[in-house]
């Protein structure tokens, strides 16, 4: 027998560039992130954040940043995602400053 059940998905992935110069740590990073969502917690699962290594290469890293939503709300993933993406943006112009 096998099931069928149709389940919703609430696990959420960005996925992006980083050069390796551009940063100090991949934990620093990842709690910046965190730290930036605070306002979204009522909406993301406790414990859920990860940020995984997809690819490593000679000048950059390919991250994916993961986290668990309470329930599936389109307009509630958008706002994160944009947020998300202008921290990490925020966060590699801060350290390209601090090391140039």
């Amino acid at each position: 027998m096998v099931n069928y059940t149709k389940r919703e998905i609430r696990k959420v992935n960005i996925e992006f560039e980083v050069n390796i110069n551009s940063f100090t740590t991949i934990e620093e990073l990842e709690n910046d992130l965190i730290h930036t969502l605070a306002d979204f917690k009522e909406h993301i699962a406790p414990n859920t954040f990860h940020l995984k290594i997809v690819d490593l290469r000679k000048d950059s890293l390919d991250l994916k940043f993961q986290y668990v939503v309470d329930r599936r709300d389109r307009e509630i993933e958008r706002e994160i995602r944009k947020k998300t993406v202008r921290q990490v943006l925020n966060y590699v112009k801060n350290n390209l400053a601090k090391s140039g």
